[in-house]
């Protein structure tokens, strides 16, 4: 309860303006009570990024099930990876970590290793396995996550991030589609072109 009204008040209200008081005051509990659970405000807001990030980076790391089929398996993870990372939640999450992490550095620390490190560092190996099951052909698989990340996200981050329309599931499965086609066009295994 505590956790989960922290939360709200960190998404609403930003990292700094939230008080250990009035996280007491809107879960119904005492000071003494959240410092109990959490020692911290930091330590209260990384416990609230790092559920946060657990919850949507682990649905994500489940969707790189290495198959016979990367072209369907990355499709299938962009697809849900855009449906996370577009969504007015995770929105609201930039918001506090862009806001914050310039007066109070570890915040925006704190949020990339609980979730964005986390996310690459799955795609990177999954492109390790394909590689060492002779489907792909990736030098670096942390370089080739990056770009491949990168080509999923382009220009449609920002475009929701400044209020234009997130792109529909049809254009979502469409960008994806072509990301990964060009994607594996440079790492596909030469024994799979």
């Amino acid at each position: 309860m505590i956790l989960e009204k922290a939360t709200e008040l960190f998404l609403n209200e930003g990292y700094s303006t939230t008080s250990i008081d009035k996280v007491a005051e809107v879960a119904g509990v005492t000071k003494p009570t959240v410092y109990s659970h959490f020692e911290s405000k930091t330590g209260l807001f990384k416990a609230a990024v790092e559920a946060n990030a657990q919850q949507r980076a682990g649905k994500l790391k489940q969707l790189l099930e290495v198959t016979n089929n990367p072209e369907e398996d990355l499709c299938r993870f962009g697809e849900h990876f855009l449906a996370v990372v577009l969504s007015q939640e995770a929105g609201c999450w930039d918001r506090v970590a862009q806001a914050e992490a310039f007066r109070h550095p570890e915040v925006g620390k704190m949020f990339y290793e609980a979730g964005p490190k986390r996310v690459l560092a799955a795609v990177a190996g999954y492109l390790e396995q394909q590689t060492a099951n002779g489907r792909l052909s990736v030098e670096s698989p942390s370089d080739a996550a990056d770009l491949l990340m990168g080509m999923f996200l382009g220009v449609d981050l920002l475009r929701t991030r400044i209020g234009v329309q997130a792109p529909s599931q049809t254009q979502i499965k469409k960008k994806c589609r072509a990301a990964v086609q060009v994607f594996l066009s440079a790492f596909q295994s030469e024994d799979r072109q």
